[in-house]
């Protein structure tokens, strides 16, 4: 296969699946690392995708936040499995918290009617909830950001500051081995730290695109994190590497 026809298909994988990692194409094409890692260089010159630690993401989401819109309609099945597994952990009686992340969305729509208090900072998940007659919902309140229709901002952290919950479900844009838990927005990963702080078991709902990915800001370690839900075409080194950090894998039957 010629250079530029394999750089073509790269480009609409890296598209389709929104991120992937080198050894992964390498792999698939059967050349080497350093071979994929120029052909990255020269799509991310040209504009088609953003390189990160490990791999690649579609350029439209390398550098700002995707959309709610954008979000609903990615990586579906692969989160509504994630969510399909993640619900088995909330009993009657807990405390939870979600963020607003759309696989969190996924989840909230599996809880049963229940007693049970559900704190978050996710306009859509108050909506989904607002007629669950046992399900006491907590909104954080501050500060509306239309484009993942959440709240931010000070207010929004402050309250988080008063409330303490068994469960925390939560999603990132990059989970790096070294550079941790890292999001594209910078308010998020504010919230994100602040839900991580409160939590007795923290559980971060991820596909695979996640992994290998360092983005704008940090705001965890792996060490925050107990377990991780995930999909079963998880590459085997990433959950073995997930296990030397003593966090117990979760993996959802992808059908």
């Amino acid at each position: 296969m010629l250079a530029a026809e394999r750089q073509r298909e790269i480009a609409i994988i890296v598209d389709r699946e929104r991120g992937v990692r080198v050894s992964q194409l390498a792999q698939q094409f059967q050349v080497a690392d350093e071979t994929i890692r120029r052909d990255l260089e020269k799509l991310e010159a040209e504009g088609k995708l953003v390189r990160s630690h490990g791999g690649a993401m579609a350029a439209q989401h390398g550098g700002r936040e995707a959309t709610s819109t954008e979000r609903a309609v990615s990586f579906v099945p692969e989160k509504a499995a994630i969510a399909r597994r993640a619900v088995e952990w909330i009993e009657e009686g807990d405390t939870v918290m979600v963020d607003a992340s759309s696989t969190a969305l996924h989840l909230v729509q599996l809880i049963p009617d229940i007693p049970l208090t559900l704190l978050t900072n996710s306009l859509q998940v108050c909506n989904v909830l607002a007629e669950r007659r046992h399900i006491r919902v907590v909104c954080t309140g501050g500060t509306l950001a239309p484009a993942s229709l959440s709240f931010l901002g000070s207010r929004a952290e402050q309250m988080l500051s008063d409330y303490h919950v068994n469960h925390l479900f939560f999603s990132c844009t990059g989970i790096d081995f070294e550079f941790g838990l890292s999001d594209v927005n910078e308010a998020q990963a504010t919230m994100k730290q602040r839900m991580l702080a409160i939590s007795d078991h923290n559980y971060l709902l991820v596909n695979k695109s996640k992994f290998g990915v360092r983005s704008l800001r940090r705001f965890g370690s792996l060490s925050d994190i107990k377990t991780v839900v995930t999909v079963e075409d998880l590459d085997p080194a990433i959950i073995a590497g997930l296990a030397n950090f003593g966090i117990d894998v979760a993996i959802a039957a992808n059908n």
